[in-house]
């Protein structure tokens, strides 16, 4: 029997920081807006509970505007976006099944990396941010295979994963006895992670012993 459902979604989200940043001698103005329009369809497919997929596709435009009077930013950001989420579930048998997933996703880094203003953490370490509107770029691949035999009292798993990310948060160090200073910022550069794992178990009957002392 098949089964298959839709869902449609549409969404705004207007994201507001306004406030006050006082130092030693001045004060300083810290605006932030995010203007996000979403159009939203997710999907769910049954066929005779040997086969599933689950979908979700994210279609947006997202307007974004920084000031921070500290160092005297301006930025201003408009991109259209597409993020989707696809997973899907094979059953061949009571023994055997399949997974795939595969997400794609673009997102903003949290606000606490908007502030190039200084921050003191403790008595001795100091946070800054080089800010940046740009969206944090994400693919992930995910396949697990599993085979369960009882019988035989074994099970095999293979497990591969394939992740990317692009305008990832690195973080630069200045050390020195008196003070740590730590500046966060976006690289451009793709980070690529791979991972593969395949593992075969048998299971072993529990055994029953007594000993007997006299």
């Amino acid at each position: 029997m098949d089964n298959w459902n839709f869902e449609f979604i549409v969404r705004h989200r207007l994201d507001t920081e306004n406030f006050k940043i006082n130092t030693i001698s001045n004060r300083y103005d810290y605006q932030f807006k995010n203007n996000t329009t979403n159009f939203i369809t997710t999907t769910n497919f049954e066929k005779n509970k040997k086969f599933r997929l689950t979908g979700k596709i994210d279609i947006g435009f997202s307007k974004r505007e920084l000031q921070n009077d500290f160092d005297n930013v301006r930025l201003n950001q408009d991109d259209f976006f597409v993020n989707s989420e696809f997973k899907m579930k094979f059953k061949f048998d009571s023994k055997s099944n399949l997974s795939l997933n595969f997400e794609n996703k673009n997102k903003l880094n949290d606000n606490y990396y908007l502030f190039s203003n200084p921050i003191l953490i403790d008595s001795r370490t100091i946070t800054s941010n080089i800010s940046s509107l740009e969206f944090q770029k994400r693919w992930k691949t995910y396949i697990n295979f599993s085979h369960y035999d009882l019988l035989r009292q074994s099970s095999f798993t293979f497990l591969s994963s394939y992740e990317e990310i692009k305008n990832s948060i690195v973080a630069e160090q200045e050390i020195t006895e008196d003070i740590n200073i730590i500046t966060y910022f976006q690289i451009p550069q793709n980070r690529k992670d791979i991972n593969l794992l395949a593992s075969k178990t048998f299971f072993v009957d529990y055994i029953d012993n007594k000993i007997s002392l006299n």
